[in-house]
């Protein structure tokens, strides 16, 4: 959800017009890949028991497409921090504003929603570990890193899509360091954070935050540009894709295997690279795609109680059937996408402070 203007950008490292197609192509991206992340987490906020159909049907949408969005953002977001022309002190001055200011805006609403619903009488569970009536001086202070369960880097603070704020600003921070390591060892690094995260099933958000920033790092960093690169091997980026997807939507629902989990993280990584291609034709059809990639922080913001609104009271209906359900999740996609639209346009229009304040002034 990164965003650099292309006239901020080192055009020396690609031929200009090379780079304006895979800034265009990013833009046109950023929408869908927050769709994706509805898309997600429209089918994991709850667990549907004895469903496979259920499962089998939605695993293409909810996982393989949707499991994207999350590592993609990091992946652009490392494409446009090296492309960046600013210095290192200007990106983090800049970051602040973007990431850190939302980040505890985001996560003090809700504690403050917390708060006030105990003064009402309700004393309500925080991210299923600490009731807030418990919670002394340290947890009010941990709510905003892990709420108290680092859990080797998969921990979430109080609002728990912040979490994806919090690792980008520290790989950020971190950026020297992995621009010393890429610039001497090539590729050697996003290789081994992708093997790491394929091999070690426990490291999830951590690795997966290092592994797609680093791999988006590599390109701009060792002059390559992933725009020729995709043009070259168009067709057997495409091949991959629809491989690999095929293979992990097969292992992971009718033809189960052991290392099931490393292919899917594998067709992940082939969906993220060939982002750009799916921008290219987005571009090609003159969708307007482009003029909603403001909105995709936002929507990544305010996306969450929605979709458990709408998807928490099903597990009160067991009886329900597996076409019901299947129904209720596509619908539940739809209406969570026009609502989060719906409220980026009312904010802007009625609190445009707040939403520049809430959004890094993206909006």
């Amino acid at each position: 959800m990164e965003h650099t203007a292309a006239t901020q950008t080192h055009d020396k490292h690609q031929g200009g017009d090379s780079f304006l197609r895979l800034s265009a192509s990013i833009a046109c991206m950023r929408f869908p890949l927050a769709v994706s992340i509805i898309i997600y987490h429209s089918h994991t906020i709850v667990t549907i028991p004895d469903k496979p159909l259920y499962f089998e049907l939605t695993y293409p949408f909810a996982l393989w497409i949707g499991e994207t969005g999350v590592p993609a953002f990091f992946f652009i977001a490392g494409l446009w921090f090296f492309y960046s022309a600013k210095s290192y002190q200007t990106k983090i001055k800049d970051r602040i504003r973007t990431l850190v200011i939302p980040y505890f805006l985001w996560n003090s609403l809700l504690l403050a929603a917390f708060v006030i619903a105990l003064l009402l009488g309700f004393n309500l569970l925080i991210n299923q570990s600490k009731y807030i009536a418990d919670y002394g001086v340290v947890d009010y202070l941990r709510a905003y890193w892990d709420c108290g369960d680092w859990s080797w880097g998969n921990g979430k603070p109080v609002y728990p899509p912040m979490w994806f704020v919090r690792n980008l600003f520290l790989l950020c921070l971190l950026s020297p360091l992995f621009k010393v390591v890429i610039k001497a060892t090539g590729v050697l690094l996003p290789l081994a954070a992708c093997l790491f995260w394929l091999l070690f099933p426990g490291f999830w958000l951590s690795i997966e935050s290092v592994a797609a920033f680093t791999l988006g790092a590599y390109f701009p960093l060792r002059n390559v540009s992933l725009m020729d690169l995709l043009d070259k091997y168009r067709s057997y980026f495409v091949v991959a894709l629809l491989l690999f997807g095929l293979a992990d939507i097969l292992t992971n629902t009718i033809l189960p295997v052991p290392f099931n989990l490393q292919i899917h993280r594998l067709a992940v990584l082939t969906n993220i690279l060939t982002i750009p291609l799916v921008g290219q034709l987005f571009l090609s059809r003159n969708m307007p795609m482009k003029s909603l990639s403001k909105m995709a922080f936002f929507i990544y913001c305010v996306h969450l109680p929605l979709v458990a609104l709408f998807r928490k009271p099903v597990l009160q209906f067991p009886e329900l059937s597996e076409g019901a359900h299947i129904v209720l999740y596509l619908l539940t996609v739809v209406a969570v996408t026009f609502m989060t639209v719906w409220l980026y346009q009312l904010t802007r229009r009625l609190l445009p402070s707040f939403l520049k304040l809430a959004t890094g002034n993206r909006e």
